[in-house]
């Protein structure tokens, strides 16, 4: 699958009619219809565009259901972040997600000298399995991502003050639930499932209606 159609066209020259060349940007490609017609779950293997990693990962992440595994090649910086642990500078968003919704390894790294044009940054081959379920139990998927969206893209907020737009002012008193004066990156992933447990069942969806988050 590629969007330039000089590599589709390449590409069609140069494999067999059995090979099945798509004409798409992955971003739109829907990985269920996919693997209904080749009868197994998908698997992704590529060296995908680095300026569009972040989005073509929760891409894959939204329709992991329909997505055996990927063996991915990314700039090092990203892969990083995928697997970074609290309290370290690249944990984040995409820490805790893949934490909670997959399993995820760095291969091994490649350098710069290995590619032709040369580019200005060292890889990393990821292999990513989704797992069945999350690995903690969380009650409202939407209502998870959403609420670690938004801590995140408050870091300088303490989770006491950035959860108040989540509990309308009832995050100066959440019953039962301890450490709001830490901040998002201080917790583990298995802590933000349990904390958008917690709130979910005080707050709800509140008809739906989420916090914009500012984060990525």
């Amino acid at each position: 699958m590629d969007i330039d159609r000089r590599v589709v066209e390449r590409l069609r020259g140069v494999y067999p009619a059995a090979v099945e060349i798509v004409h798409q940007d992955i971003l739109t490609a829907d990985f269920a219809f996919l693997s209904r017609a080749a009868g197994v779950p998908v698997r992704i293997i590529g060296n995908i565009p680095y300026n569009i990693t972040t989005p073509i990962l929760f891409h894959l992440l939204d329709q992991r259901k329909a997505v055996s595994d990927a063996l991915i090649m990314m700039q090092r910086e990203v892969a990083r972040r995928l697997v970074a642990g609290p309290g370290t500078k690249e944990y984040g968003i995409p820490s805790v997600f893949f934490r909670v919704l997959s399993d995820v390894e760095i291969v091994f790294d490649v350098s710069a000298e290995a590619f032709f044009p040369r580019p200005k940054v060292t890889s990393s081959l990821v292999r990513l399995k989704p797992l069945p379920s999350p690995r903690y139990g969380v009650e409202d998927e939407l209502f998870f991502r959403r609420m670690v969206r938004f801590v995140f893209g408050q870091r300088r907020k303490t989770l006491r003050n950035s959860l108040r737009a989540f509990l309308q002012g009832e995050g100066a008193e959440l019953p039962g639930v301890d450490g709001l004066e830490r901040r998002p990156e201080e917790l583990t992933a298995a802590e933000h499932v349990a904390l958008a447990n917690r709130i979910y069942r005080v707050a709800g969806p509140r008809n739906g209606v989420y916090p914009e988050s500012r984060g990525s």
